[in-house]
């Protein structure tokens, strides 16, 4: 999902704590790394749900070895969760 989190304080530089940048994909590292979870994306607008094509997701897959082609999305193996949605 893609959250606009602009107005929060935390990221209106366009970073956050100076370790993420705005545009980044962040799931494992919310989900894994941060001390806090994944209910604070909700003081952000929830802006959309990322997806592409099935001949698109090749280039998302060979650039990390993270992530895996499942049930029809791109998921994170780190966490076993879905980054993006594929449209056949």
């Amino acid at each position: 999902m893609l959250y606009d989190v602009t107005e929060l304080n935390r990221w209106r530089s366009g970073n956050h704590l100076g370790q993420h940048k705005s545009g980044e994909e962040l799931s494992y590292q919310i989900e894994q790394r941060a001390p806090h979870n994944l209910s604070l994306l909700g003081r952000g607008y929830l802006v959309g749900i990322l997806v592409t094509q099935k001949t698109l997701a090749g280039t998302v897959l060979s650039k990390n070895i993270s992530y895996e082609l499942k049930e029809g999305a791109v998921y994170d193996k780190r966490i076993n969760k879905p980054i993006c949605i594929i449209l056949e």
